[in-house]
């Protein structure tokens, strides 16, 4: 009678581990899913997000600061960040080169980005304009490069400008050249 006692104790504490053993996995894949969802339904980017620089004329740091959607230009994108939940978003914003179109060496491809009133983001300020080489790699998607990292406000919408041009160091040659990229953003 003990044996049997002591055997349905034990098979009921065996039930009652694997239970919570499957309610915990269950969880953490639940809210797993969730926070990717986040990511994917909250925050949303708008505006063009293709960047092509085809056979164009190196320029200063002062003239590729001034590029506007005026020039003749795919170097110059107007994006917008949206926010649709209620709670804050820290997010990147970040810039992927396609390899198998672009033959512009990466230290020759500046960058600029700014708010919609021209104003100079966090790492883009007059003596920091930095070129592709010099953006950082993400960790967790190595062909992309971090231009702005940032917080947006809940149920907002934030607007930017990012201009793109070849550094004056760049030497004028008869080959057809290029760098094409697309920005993204995520949830961090």
């Amino acid at each position: 009678m003990i044996k049997n006692n002591k055997k349905e104790v034990f098979v009921t504490l065996l039930i009652i581990l694997i239970l919570s053993i499957t309610s915990i996995i269950c969880t953490y894949s639940i809210s797993k899913s969730k926070s990717k969802d986040k990511a994917n339904l909250y925050l949303k980017m708008t505006g063009d997000r293709q960047i092509n620089i085809t056979n164009k004329l190196p320029m200063s740091d002062e003239l590729g600061k001034s590029i506007d959607e005026s020039d003749d230009m795919k170097a110059y994108v107007n994006f917008s960040i949206k926010n649709t939940s209620d709670e804050d978003l820290d997010y990147d914003i970040y810039i992927v080169k396609d390899n198998s179109k672009s033959t512009i060496k990466n230290s020759y491809v500046k960058f600029y980005l700014t708010d919609i009133s021209d104003t100079a983001l966090d790492g883009f300020t007059n003596n920091m304009l930095p070129n592709y080489d010099d953006l950082l790699s993400l960790s967790d998607k190595p062909a992309g490069k971090l231009l702005y990292s940032g917080t947006i406000r809940g149920k907002t919408k934030e607007n930017y400008k990012l201009r793109v041009w070849l550094s004056d160091t760049y030497a004028i040659n008869t080959e057809l050249e290029r760098f094409n990229a697309k920005l993204s953003v995520k949830v961090k």
